[in-house]
């Protein structure tokens, strides 16, 4: 395929309710959508890179520099074949996965969609349906992180990933678990914590993760 037009979309998606995690809390989401043209066919891609760099150097506004001066302008014209050939093409720009991925992810639409063939099927998947999860910023105590928990479990998510930081961990996760015993569960710190702080975890092993 040839890629004929991309145009990038900053978006800036509020919230139903703030979203907090070891870095702070955030009201609104942002990130970059693609839309890519190829051979009259249109695929869509994400790059989910953050407001801040917080989590990774990766930013919208590194995203959008990246992608707008040096990894778009040398595709167009060039045959890409598949989504590992984009990523040959791109190795002229050291790291920036995720601007990168953005990319990538509108080649396998196309590619799905100029073969008639499903993501999943491209990629070797076999099931047609997964189990949706949700994650979880840090409420303000358990008794209303159990609350918010059950709501999620009642719209039908089926896993739960709570965001968790030194001194909200254990015993929140704790509640989570003895409340719902079969629930499959995880947790995320976003890099929160060291390996000093291994012994303060330990209790999580007997959760059932």
């Amino acid at each position: 395929m040839k890629l004929e037009k991309i145009t990038l979309y900053h978006l800036q998606m509020p919230l139903v309710a703030p979203f907090t995690t070891s870095f702070g809390s955030i009201d609104t989401r942002e990130c970059i959508l693609l839309e890519v043209i190829a051979e009259g066919v249109v695929g869509w891609g994400e790059c989910v890179a953050d407001r801040d760099p917080g989590y990774a150097y990766e930013t919208v506004g590194t995203a959008w520099h990246i992608l707008s001066d040096f990894l778009i302008p040398p595709l167009f014209g060039q045959e890409i074949k598949d989504a590992p050939d984009l990523q040959r093409q791109m190795s002229h720009v050291k790291g920036h996965q995720m601007a990168k991925a953005g990319i990538e992810m509108a080649v396998w639409d196309l590619t799905g969609k100029m073969q008639g063939i499903s993501a999943r099927e491209l990629l070797g998947g076999y099931r047609k349906k997964v189990d949706v999860g949700v994650s979880i910023g840090i409420q303000e105590n358990p008794s209303q992180l159990l609350s918010v928990v059950e709501n999620y479990l009642t719209d039908g998510y089926q896993r739960v990933k709570l965001k968790i930081k030194p001194g909200r961990d254990v015993a929140d996760t704790k509640a989570v678990r003895d409340s719902f015993p079969d629930l499959r569960l995880q947790v995320d710190a976003n890099s929160a914590y060291v390996l000093e702080n291994a012994d303060m975890l330990k209790p999580l092993d007997e959760m059932s993760l």
